[in-house]
């Protein structure tokens, strides 16, 4: 078997797949701008990806990569007409958030603010969207990020459609670069106080 081949991940392995997603994207600078503590970002970023997880193995696609000590990378990505989430799939993170709100009010609502202007600078159009991309960070540099790419945005060419996403990350710009998307505006806040966001578009080929 083909370790680093992407495959879709089973519900078994969705903790294990939150855990990556959580090492790999912990230190982003958007998070740590809401979060700056520590281990409530932590804690945080543990329950929020095993909620999304588990959503878009639902109602979109969560791919893994492997390698020899387990999951390596994990891409998550929703169909056309699947993201912004509904307020009643939202609703589903509540049990595993609510005992960081209680002990972390201001940082959780930060958390939920940048959240909701994520959600009102999404593209009007039906879109394939780019949830979230991380690789182990003792796995990083190896190519994992760009197999798990290809994948999606193969699936994005299949179902006709342009590719979205966010990053707090300027560096990670000509990285998307890269694979065909262009930046849409400015990297800035997407809300007043909030860390700077590049939002970008792959245009699908024709």
């Amino acid at each position: 078997m083909d370790l680093d081949a992407p495959t879709i991940l089973r519900l078994a392995y969705a903790d294990a797949a939150a855990h990556v997603l959580t090492a790999a994207l912990r230190d982003d600078p958007g998070f740590t701008h809401v979060l700056p503590d520590a281990r409530v970002r932590q804690e945080a970023l543990q329950a929020f990806y095993g909620f999304i997880v588990r959503d878009a193995i639902r109602f979109g696609t969560v791919l893994a990569v492997r390698d020899a000590a387990g999951i390596a990378g994990v891409a998550i990505s929703y169909p056309p007409g699947a993201h912004p989430m509904p307020v009643s799939r939202k609703l589903g993170a509540l049990p595993s958030m609510a005992s960081i709100l209680v002990r972390s009010p201001r940082q959780v609502l930060a958390f939920a603010q940048l959240g909701s202007a994520i959600d009102a600078a999404f593209p009007r159009d039906p879109l394939t969207y780019l949830e979230a991309l991380g690789v182990r960070p003792d796995a990083q540099h190896r190519g994992h990020g760009r197999r798990l790419m290809a994948r999606v945005l193969r699936d994005a060419d299949h179902a006709s459609a342009d590719c979205y996403l966010e990053t707090s990350r300027a560096v990670n710009v000509p990285y998307y670069e890269s694979m065909g998307f262009e930046s849409l505006g400015a990297f800035a806040p997407l809300r007043r106080g909030g860390p700077p966001e590049a939002r970008m578009r792959r245009t699908r080929p024709v």
